[in-house]
């Protein structure tokens, strides 16, 4: 059965709900990280391997993963808290005074053993040629994570949403999760996931769930989009909204399946997209908005994310100007 769609909520109603963006606050927890993109020209081949030789030109540094997802949320006017682990180094350094230049309140973990995640991008002419990683994807400590959970749970009550940023590099276990997860649901503060298929199954009951296609296929252990989005709202008790890049987005929810086209005109880089629909439609829900118009909302700042180069924040204005 193919989807419903294109929904279509009134501009009126969206500008509104935009317009509570800046009295919300909301809660970000998971895996922060550093973006590096080099940015150069390339014109030849290396004479020692058959690998392009690029010219640097210039270096930019971006906080990214549940960083990224908390910059965006700051971005579109609202207030944020963002916890999670860097290591004790200067990328760790620089990550945490970045986000705290921007107004986050950064509630990060220090740990000297291990690095701060770090993707370097080496990008020519707009394109990605490579993509180095620094991680360490080991579970922080048992002690450490009950003591994150319990700051994560005191900060509750200021908050009208949380995003669950989850790359599984290691900042959220498993009892965290349960006992954040019962908390949230206990003080019924919406929750909002985007997590990686090995930890689906500790994120049942949110409020929204929003894997990419190839993660919602990994999870469903199908290849097709409408079996799967109805698999893992059934089998995790939760709306399920996946991105589908190109496709656009379909939610699956109590009352059926809903879909929207994307709204990009050009896609110029997909890093971090995931964060900027995470934190428009925490935003949105946290401003009284349905599942489809924060459905519509966050469709709307992933066009406008993927058109900009490398990850990027999208604000009001910006989502005023395609409204």
């Amino acid at each position: 059965m193919n989807p419903r769609g294109p929904v279509d909520s009134s501009q009126e109603s969206l500008r509104a709900l935009l317009s509570s963006f800046p009295k919300k606050r909301i809660g970000v927890a998971g895996d922060v990280m550093l973006d590096i993109f080099s940015r150069g020209r390339s014109e030849r081949l290396s004479p020692e391997a058959p690998v392009p030789v690029v010219i640097s030109e210039s270096e930019q540094y971006i906080p990214g993963g549940a960083a990224n997802a908390a910059c965006n949320v700051r971005a579109l006017g609202g207030a944020v808290d963002v916890f999670g682990v860097v290591g004790d180094d200067e990328r760790g350094r620089m990550l945490i005074s970045m986000v705290q230049e921007l107004g986050i309140d950064a509630h990060i973990l220090i740990d000297a053993k291990r690095p701060t995640t770090t993707k370097q991008r080496i990008v020519a002419a707009n394109r990605h040629l490579l993509r180095i990683d620094w991680e360490s994807v080991e579970p922080i400590s048992e002690d450490a994570a009950r003591a994150e959970a319990l700051r994560i749970v005191e900060r509750m009550s200021q908050w009208d949403a949380l995003i669950i940023a989850d790359y599984a590099k290691g900042y959220l276990t498993e009892g965290m999760i349960r006992t954040v997860m019962d908390a949230a649901r206990a003080r019924s503060l919406p929750v909002i996931v985007d997590t990686k298929p090995s930890h689906v199954q500790f994120f049942g009951m949110a409020h929204l769930f929003t894997p990419n296609l190839k993660e919602a296929c990994a999870m469903a252990g199908c290849e097709d989009v409408i079996e799967a989005g109805r698999s893992l709202a059934v089998r995790l008790q939760t709306p399920t909204l996946i991105t589908r890049g190109p496709d656009g987005m379909t939610l699956f929810d109590a009352e059926g399946t809903h879909h929207l086209p994307t709204r990009a005109t050009e896609v110029v880089d997909v890093s971090g997209a995931g964060d900027t629909v995470v934190a428009a439609a925490a935003l949105a829900i946290a401003s009284g908005a349905t599942l489809v118009e924060a459905m519509e909302l966050a469709n709307i700042a992933a066009a406008i994310a993927i058109g900009k180069a490398g990850t990027s924040t999208v604000s009001v204005s910006d989502l005023q100007k395609l409204l």
